[in-house]
């Protein structure tokens, strides 16, 4: 299995959304759609993640973040969520692919990390991350505030 910088991503277009691919456990997955579903399932996992008062401190740090390292905050709160929220951590990343949680959780060891790494492909998915972790924090920023430059 490739590492999570390895990953072979290969996107599709569909109904304007950019769609990454995925090798895990040698079958190619293609990451569906993201939905407003999605939203609350992540709202679900950075309230879990940590507190408010510390996510508004580290929100304060993200208004000049790139993209990218906004996408690398995800990364690090889904990781940092799974003691406490393993299941919703386990079935965001696994509808994410088709699968139930349940059945994501016995793919080889770096499996979720290749899904995080190809999520972190979804262009506007770095703004809604930002915006909910505002919201979260209690900042109340709509979502489409562009970030200060």
């Amino acid at each position: 299995m490739s590492g999570p910088r390895e990953a072979q991503v290969q996107t599709e277009t569909q109904e304007g959304a950019t769609r990454p691919e995925v090798v895990l456990d040698g079958k190619a997955y293609r990451l569906r759609r993201l939905t407003v579903t999605d939203t609350f399932r992540l709202v679900r996992v950075l309230s879990k993640s940590i507190g408010a008062a510390i996510l508004s401190g580290q929100v304060q740090e993200l208004r000049r973040a790139t993209p990218t390292e906004v996408m690398g905050f995800l990364a690090g709160l889904l990781l940092a969520a799974l003691p406490n929220a393993e299941a919703e951590v386990l079935d965001l990343l696994g509808s994410l692919v088709g699968m139930k949680g349940e059945e994501f959780a016995r793919l080889p060891m770096g499996s979720e990390l290749e899904v995080i790494a190809a999520l972190a492909q979804v262009p506007e998915l770095p703004q809604v991350v930002l915006s909910l972790m505002r919201l979260v924090a209690g900042g109340q920023v709509p979502f489409g505030m562009q970030q200060p430059v």
